[in-house]
């Protein structure tokens, strides 16, 4: 039922259907209703869930933790706030995860995240995500795609060069450090294991940002409008 024009709530009467594999709502824009409720309808048997781009408010709960068979779980672009909750890390048939372009979700990243080592992409970005990476992102080494642009994140990022899956890692817009407060900082990423991939960062020359191995380099006009545009070769 994605990209249709479905309004309404979700029936709650979809709890009965205990075998129930798949929703898909994608891109309904006038479905609506409390995220937390919408969790406790399903059943621990549902292994995607496709809400993004809806009229969702509330919060990712902890109760998602009991949806343990989720291998995609998508709720951006909607009215989500809120910390991404330490439950996220039972999720750990997880290959999917989008809470992109939600504009509330908060706080940092759990450090549970960890524990999603058959993830594969993750998008969070355009959030107010803060804090520093957590160092057990190191253990996802099934991630290929990593998109956590445009949030709050600080300190280094050096962990991201230890996903030596990797083929795309878009993390511009975010004030981290140079030196992150234990040396090295941005350029840590270039140092790690990461080859062939898609890295966009900001304004790579710059002396905070130095990011001596990124693909394209990101810029902000006064409108705050944003180019990305390639580089014919890394910065050296």
């Amino acid at each position: 039922a994605s990209e249709n024009s479905l309004t309404g709530t979700i029936p709650t009467e979809l709890a009965n259907c205990t075998n129930l594999y798949a929703v898909g709502l994608l891109q309904n824009r006038g479905i609506k209703g409390n995220l937390s409720e919408i969790i406790d309808i399903f059943s621990p048997t549902i292994s995607v869930l496709l809400l993004s781009d809806n009229r969702l408010t509330g919060s990712i709960p902890p109760t998602i933790g009991r949806l343990s068979r989720l291998e995609r779980f998508f709720v951006g672009v909607s009215q989500i706030g809120g910390n991404i909750p330490s439950e996220i890390g039972q999720l750990t048939n997880l290959v999917e995860l989008h809470v992109v372009h939600n504009n509330n979700i908060t706080g940092p990243l759990p450090s549970e995240i960890g524990r999603l080592t058959n993830l594969r992409r993750l998008e969070c970005q355009r959030n107010y995500i803060t804090g520093t990476l957590p160092s057990e992102m190191a253990l996802m080494t099934s991630l290929t795609s990593l998109d956590i642009s445009e949030n709050s994140f600080t300190g280094s990022p050096g962990v991201i060069g230890e996903l030596s899956s990797l083929v795309k890692l878009h993390f511009y817009g975010n004030p981290f450090d140079g030196s992150g407060g234990g040396g090295g900082g941005v350029s840590e990423v270039c140092s790690g294991n990461l080859v062939g991939a898609e890295i966009i960062g900001n304004m790579c020359d710059n002396i905070v940002f130095d990011c001596s191995c990124c693909t394209h380099c990101c810029e902000y006009d006064s409108n705050q409008q944003r180019d990305c545009p390639a580089l014919s070769s890394p910065f050296v």
